[in-house]
């Protein structure tokens, strides 16, 4: 087993495990989790802030059937509807942007914050970013996410406007690898999410190689 498949099954435990907690903490205090929406692509979502980064060692998407490998990525923060991230042990609507399926890496609903991971340089201002159907991201592969994309723009769903896009755009940043892009997302779910402060100390911890 790779360096790079460890990392990636350590980031989708440390998910999983913090999902887990919510879903528990949750249930003794307020319940079930809210109802999703009849049609979650129709959830606003608000574009706070897009961090580019570039990996010297490429990394795997695991939240794509295909698991293709990637060195250019974008950071996105995204505020969203708490009903539509509550976690549940059910599945869950799938986060794309345009054409392809985002990681999440935090569970946000606390915060209305979510902090995400896409593969690649997506066009904001041409692209939407949406909740698509309920499923596994890990089961998604390029046709059906290219079919949710197409969905959603019959729905009206529209991209972020490009003065916004460039407000909030930071300058891009060159990592080593998915270790230091894990490590980076930790700080935007600190600055945007500080609730989840365990998951913050999850992600910052050592890599034993």
């Amino acid at each position: 087993m790779t360096s790079m498949h460890k990392i990636g099954l350590a980031i989708v435990a440390a998910a999983v495990l913090v999902t887990a907690g919510s879903t528990f903490k949750s249930s003794r205090q307020e319940g079930a989790p809210p109802a999703l929406p009849p049609q979650p692509e129709l959830s606003p979502i608000s574009l706070v802030a897009v961090q580019p980064f570039e990996l010297v060692e490429p990394a795997r998407h695991w939240y794509r059937k295909e698991r293709p490998q990637y060195s250019q990525g974008t950071l996105l923060v995204l505020q969203v509807e708490p009903d539509v991230v509550h976690p549940r042990q059910t599945y869950e609507p799938v986060l794309y942007v345009g054409a392809e399926t985002a990681q999440r890496v935090n569970v946000g609903h606390e915060s209305g914050h979510l902090v995400v991971i896409v593969p690649g340089t997506p066009d904001l201002a041409a692209d939407p970013v949406f909740f698509g159907e309920p499923a596994l991201p890990e089961q998604i592969d390029a046709a059906e996410a290219r079919r949710q994309l197409d969905g959603a723009r019959q729905l009206g769903i529209g991209a972020f406007d490009p003065t916004w896009i460039a407000s909030v755009t930071r300058p891009a940043i060159t990592l080593p690898d998915d270790y230091e892009l894990q490590v980076l997302s930790s700080y935007l779910v600190e600055e945007f999410s500080p609730g989840e402060s365990d998951l913050v100390t999850g992600l910052r911890a050592p890599l034993v190689r």
